[in-house]
């Protein structure tokens, strides 16, 4: 399979694959949909022997609040 990766691309893959390298190292691609942030940090972690980890936000953010809620109930009593 022919694989075709711009500058710009590889500049990020790289990044990436130095940061999931490092120890504890994590990153979040924030950008516009459809610029290839998935493609990018799926490459990169598999180069670099990760896994991909993915969050479905609205749930995330429905938890958080109800945690949020909770605990601040629980300190007025």
């Amino acid at each position: 399979m022919n694989l075709v990766l711009f500058d710009d691309a590889l500049d990020h893959l790289t990044r990436l694959h130095r940061i999931l390298r490092m120890s504890h190292g994590h990153a979040l691609m924030v950008g516009v949909g459809g610029s290839g942030k998935q493609s990018v940090c799926r490459l990169a972690a598999f180069t670099a022997q990760c896994e991909v980890l993915q969050l479905n936000w609205p749930v995330v953010v429905n938890q958080l609040m109800v945690i949020m809620v909770t605990s601040g109930q629980s300190n007025l009593t």
